[in-house]
């Protein structure tokens, strides 16, 4: 006997009596829900392929019928246009750094045990998420802090000098600190310079990435609202010129916003903040953005081995950042 197939009323009367699903907008306008995955409770889009087989599943197991995606969409839709109507609030989409009620801040280590940093004025400690955060299968996780490391050595790796280095530390502070402007690095040398490995790991400190399965290269607005949406610090590497599009979605991107297209009548806006690396050879400077000049290099060790290296000082490292963060806290405070 073949199931029968619920209708959009029912499922949304489904929805409406899940006591865990929780409602969330991202920064594009886009859909979220937040469901309980593997004991933790887990943010995913509505139009993703991971929460229709939970719906699929669930729904399935509860009332022996079977729904469509379009259906679930549609449900879902309904929901947020009921809550917002009844002025429910429908809470922003977190990724990697989330701000607290009283100028704390959250780190997301992104681990199967749901550990996120507080950072306040008193120091930091690894806790249990209290903030839900959308953590893209691209995200990769950051290793546990760890108490007594310097900074000077992320220094002695990437071969910086002062300057240059006190300018590349200024980003990764003000990439952790709250607030609706963030900031943005470019990095511009010669070939051999060491444009890419920096950029990498002056990311991969505080927001790694998996590797991707392609170069993705954003070519329009859109595409970069996409590369937005999935990290916390956008890092566009290799690029060669700066047409006028990246010009404005870079600036909108650091300032917490632009408009992405226009559909029909309505305007797609991204509405968010997100800190910006940029590298490549000689660039135009953007407004806003602090720029390193790199010089040549000599022949330095291979990319495996400070890679290696890298990887074994992280987690003191990034302890040693939090504690630069947490000063800056304490100073804004006086």
């Amino acid at each position: 006997m073949a199931s029968q197939r619920a209708t959009t009323t029912e499922l949304f009367s489904w929805f409406r009596n899940h006591e865990d699903l929780r409602l969330f907008i991202g920064p594009t306008g886009r859909l979220f829900v937040s469901l309980p995955f593997n004991g933790h409770p887990t943010i995913l889009p509505v139009d993703s392929r991971s929460f229709a087989l939970f719906v699929f599943r669930e729904f399935y197991r509860e009332t022996k019928k079977t729904v469509t995606r379009a259906s679930i969409c549609r449900a879902v839709k309904m929901l947020f246009g009921e809550a917002r109507s009844i002025g429910l609030q429908v809470s922003p989409v977190y990724i990697r750094v989330a701000p607290g009620r009283d100028g704390e801040i959250y780190l997301d280590l992104n681990n199967s045990a749901g550990d996120v940093v507080l950072i306040n004025r008193s120091g930091w400690e690894i806790i249990k998420a209290p903030i839900v955060f959308f953590r893209p299968a691209i995200l990769d996780s950051l290793p546990k802090p760890e108490p007594g490391g310097s900074l000077d050595v992320l220094q002695d790796l990437l071969s910086l000098p002062t300057r240059p280095w006190q300018t590349a530390l200024s980003f990764l502070v003000d990439a952790l600190q709250p607030g609706d402007y963030r900031p943005g690095l470019m990095l511009t040398g010669p070939e051999g310079s060491g444009k890419t490995l920096t950029a990498y790991f002056l990311k991969s400190l505080i927001d790694p990435e998996k590797p991707r399965l392609t170069d993705f290269h954003p070519r329009n607005s859109i595409q970069m609202a996409y590369l937005a949406e999935t990290c916390w610090v956008v890092l566009l590497d290799p690029v060669f010129r700066i047409p006028a599009w990246l010009k404005y979605c870079v600036e909108g991107l650091m300032r917490g916003g632009w408009r992405v297209s226009r559909r029909g009548w309505e305007e797609v806006c991204f509405e968010d903040a997100r800190p910006v690396i940029i590298a490549g050879r000689e660039l135009p400077r953007i407004y806003a953005m602090d720029l390193i000049k790199l010089p040549p290099r000599e022949q330095s060790r291979p990319p495996a081995e400070l890679e290696r290296i890298f990887q074994e000082i992280r987690p003191r490292v990034l302890g040693a950042l939090l504690d630069r963060v947490v000063d800056n806290l304490r100073t804004e405070r006086r």
